[in-house]
């Protein structure tokens, strides 16, 4: 019968041994995870997608937009996460196999690596859309009342802009308050209005720095 001591150092030893064969795979979900959670242009994905799927009229087609969008945007994230958790039970499987008498918290280390890694996306990915959320307006409206303001920050400069989707139109009053607080020129905006058209253009606005 072993030392207790002896016990613990073989334990580590086989975990680190399945660890060393699954390197690969846990760094892929690590990966894909910080890319799912970290960068600025992801969450501003997130908000886009949020405002396009919230701000709608109560129409059948709209709802059937709402549909499409979400398993579009969720199962792809799905299809990733159920792709690492299968590559990491392979690796583990396999690896575990080849270690003679494992321990019981060698085997229950093995059957929740693979869960750990294709959860981590999904995870990392409901983290990301928590972070996108529109900072709360200090203005003086109880809730549910008023409109949904945005915090912009730019270069320690900031402006409070009405959050909107790609299908709403933009007001230009708030516009131009964005870029002069924001230190954009307003001139450089393209015109918000065609001639022949009684609405304004929909879309995204862009200005050049000064």
């Amino acid at each position: 019968m072993r030392h207790p001591i002896q016990n613990w150092i073989l334990e580590r030893a086989e975990i680190f041994h399945v660890l060393r064969d699954a390197k690969w795979v846990i760094g892929i979900s690590a990966i894909v995870s910080i890319a799912l959670f970290l960068p600025d242009q992801t969450r501003e994905l997130y908000r886009i997608f949020i405002a396009d799927i919230t701000f709608v009229s109560p129409s059948i087609h709209d709802a059937l937009v709402i549909v499409l969008r979400t398993a579009r945007f969720i199962l792809p994230i799905i299809t990733i996460g159920v792709v690492l958790w299968f590559g990491t039970y392979q690796v583990t499987t396999e690896s575990f196999n080849r270690i003679e008498s494992p321990s019981i918290l060698v085997k229950d280390f093995v059957r929740g690596l693979p869960a750990i890694c294709g959860a981590a996306p999904l995870v990392a990915c409901a983290l990301g859309q928590l972070g996108a959320r529109p900072h709360a307006s200090k203005g003086g409206h109880k809730r549910g009342e008023g409109r949904v303001l945005v915090t912009v920050h730019r270069e320690g400069l900031k402006s409070e802009v009405p959050l909107g989707g790609s299908r709403q139109d933009l007001d230009p009053g708030d516009v131009r308050r964005a870029c002069e607080e924001l230190g954009l020129d307003w001139g450089d905006l393209p015109k918000l209005s065609e001639p022949g058209r009684s609405e304004p253009l929909s879309g995204s606005l862009y200005c050049r720095q000064r």
